[in-house]
């Protein structure tokens, strides 16, 4: 393959995409240098692996489908080669890749993935000698139409070439489908498009300019109003004497922090009534909330709902809400979706904090697996605050970003928690989530009464816990350190974490209803004690002198051990029995003078009647006497 092949590639392209938008358009191509001194024939043109990539450039900018590579370069790293030079042709933008090297495309377009049956075939191409492999099940994968890869099998690939299976982190797999326990919204299903026929375009049309004339008729009167409000605002500044902005801002005087508003009644009415109207409706035909409000209105059988069933038409609307708000995005396109939104809008309220406040801070965020889409993203508030970040955390705020995606892609192949763990853990969630739901840091968790020392106490209950039979014949919650499952030990630490299983405060008709259920249940009564029968002698409350002998005789026995046992080890001597004899006893005393009388004696030594230690004489000390009679 010469220049000339080259040429011909890139004018193909040029034919087909704006060369401003083009990688490969004028001052968009860049190897290095300039491209007048760029040396082509450093490129050896017979290199399978650019032979298939050229090639694929030009069947792309030509239209064809479904190119295929040769079976000379169907290698890993041959078909990574064709695909990025393929996304720089077909318009896709192409990172490199992520901390792990697995392919990463932003912004697809619909000539990412060729019109074929099987992602397969294209990724990597079919050959005579192994044909291409899916999952077990037979399902095959599928590409869409916006370029998303899609995994459907979750199963491991072959690679016809080399017949070897993909890593599974090549497997494309959602956060909801890593977590399958997390709440989880539900798809929206979009209505199918309508054919209009040519009477109901041209009213269409029709109501379109009608709407337009209305509109610029507004807009005409809106400006003269404008006109005549600052004339009126100027004037009146000049009989007071203000500043045309003071009065402004007094017409204008509103809170730009809004409060979170509760539920109100209109809310659990319209979600009532929605429920009753649009559960037979297909999609496409369910009621807005105008329509349902006005249906509201008018069913005065609703209007006079009883409070217990409004309450919990209230709970319910607060469940969805907490749903969309925090509930796991259903696939890969609508979490890679959320990340960036809301990444760009948590970085633009860091800036707007430090311009109103002066804050200082910085944030780091990455998406939390290698299939997920998004690019980390990193913000700070002020510039000082990556000054701190090079001086204190000693790196720089882009390393930092790279290591947390390489920790988040990376952070499930360690050493995973065991059962004393995850029992530890799980038990450790619970307690504190008692302790907070209650306000109250002494109270403990009670598993072997919890209807009655906690449901039937506090009026609060565990909900949310896994779906398994350990916990549905325990009719509720039992002691973590019971289960030995590491499987049930996961599933419950995962919801707890989650926020699946969480304490719950009951409702006045939950409540009267537990009471209702502990009535028909079995009291489970006290261990009876050991000493049940037996007479009992009056336990009597020692005095303080009674403590001063307890303390002064426990003091003298340590001494006598003490000195027993140095004895012990400086004699050399055994008795008849085997046993080491007493050492003699050495005297501490022999270089003081001997008191003037028995009476001035302080000294914990033991004297004898002449004053002496007893060493020259046949007296001896209540001690040795003591220690002989122990021997």
């Amino acid at each position: 393959m010469d220049n000339s092949h080259f040429d011909i590639a890139m004018n193909n392209r040029s034919q087909h995409t704006d060369s401003s938008a083009d990688p490969f358009g004028p001052g968009n191509l860049d190897f290095g240098g300039s491209s007048d001194d760029f040396d082509f024939g450093a490129i050896d043109f017979n290199d399978p692996m650019l032979k298939d990539a050229f090639d694929f450039i030009n069947r792309i900018a030509d239209g064809e489908t479904a190119p295929s590579l040769s079976n000379g370069s169907a290698d890993m790293h041959s078909s990574m080669g064709a695909f990025q030079l393929g996304s720089m042709a077909s318009g896709n933008s192409y990172d490199g890749g992520d901390m792990l090297g697995n392919p990463r495309f932003l912004s697809p377009s619909p000539l990412f993935l060729p019109d074929t049956d099987d992602t397969n075939d294209f990724l990597f191409p079919a050959s005579d000698e192994a044909p291409l492999s899916t999952a077990a099940n037979g399902e095959e994968s599928s590409s869409s139409s916006t370029g998303e890869l899609i995994d459907s099998s979750n199963q491991s690939t072959s690679n016809p070439a080399n017949n070897a299976a993909l890593p599974a982190s090549f497997l494309l797999s959602s956060h909801v489908e890593r977590n399958p326990l997390l709440p989880t919204q539900t798809v929206r299903v979009h209505p199918p498009k309508k054919t209009l026929t040519t009477a109901q375009a041209q009213t269409m049309n029709a109501a379109k300019a009608e709407k337009a004339k209305r509109a610029m008729l507004l807009k005409t009167d809106v400006i003269k109003l404008f006109d005549e409000h600052e004339e009126k605002i100027a004037n009146l500044a000049k009989v007071h004497s203000v500043k045309p902005e003071y009065l402004k801002r007094l017409l204008t005087t509103a809170s730009t922090l809004k409060r979170k508003r509760a539920t109100g009644r209109i809310q659990a009415l319209v979600h009532i009534k929605a429920q009753e109207e649009n559960s037979t409706r297909p999609v496409g035909q369910k009621l807005k909330a105008p329509a349902l409000r006005k249906l509201v209105d008018k069913d005065t059988e609703l209007l006079e709902i009883s409070k217990e069933k409004l309450e919990q038409a209230k709970r319910e609307v607060d469940a969805q809400r907490l749903l969309s708000t925090r509930g796991a995005r259903p696939n890969i396109a609508s979490a890679g979706k959320d990340f960036g939104c809301t990444s760009r809008l948590i970085k633009n309220e860091f800036d707007s904090l430090h311009l109103r406040t002066g804050a200082v801070g910085f944030g780091v965020l990455a998406p939390g697996s290698g299939d997920d889409r998004g690019l980390p993203i990193w913000f700070v508030a002020g510039s000082n605050s990556v000054d701190f970040v090079r001086a204190h955390l000693n790196t720089t705020m882009w390393d930092l970003t790279g290591q947390l995606e390489l920790w988040a892609n990376t952070r499930k192949s360690g050493k995973p928690p065991t059962i004393p763990d995850l029992q530890s853990r799980s038990s450790n969630v619970i307690a504190s989530g008692l302790r907070y739901i209650l306000g109250n840091k002494s109270v403990g968790m009670n598993y072997v009464n919890y209807h009655r020392s906690i449901v039937g106490k506090y009026h609060v209950c565990l909900i949310g816990l896994p779906d398994l039979a350990i916990f549905k014949n325990a009719n509720g919650p039992i002691t973590p350190f019971l289960i030995k499952d590491q499987a049930t030990l996961e599933a419950l630490y995962t919801a707890l974490e989650a926020g699946a299983c969480h304490w719950a405060r009951m409702s006045p008709d939950d409540i009267a209803e537990h009471n209702e259920w502990l009535k028909t249940q079995p009291v489970k009564e006290r261990s009876v004690r050991s000493d049940k029968g037996q007479k009992r002698g009056r336990r009597t409350r020692g005095t303080e002198s009674d403590d001063e002998n307890e303390s002064r005789e426990s003091s003298r026995k340590r001494k006598r051990a003490n000195k027993k046992g140095s004895s012990l080890q400086n004699s050399g001597r055994t008795t008849a029995k085997g046993r080491k004899t007493a050492a003699p006893k050495k005297s501490r005393v022999s270089k003081q003078l001997p008191p003037r009388s028995r009476e001035t004696v302080d000294s914990d030594e033991d004297l004898d009647l002449d004053g002496d230690d007893g060493e020259n004489d046949n007296e001896h000390d209540d001690d040795e006497d003591s220690e002989n009679d122990d021997n």
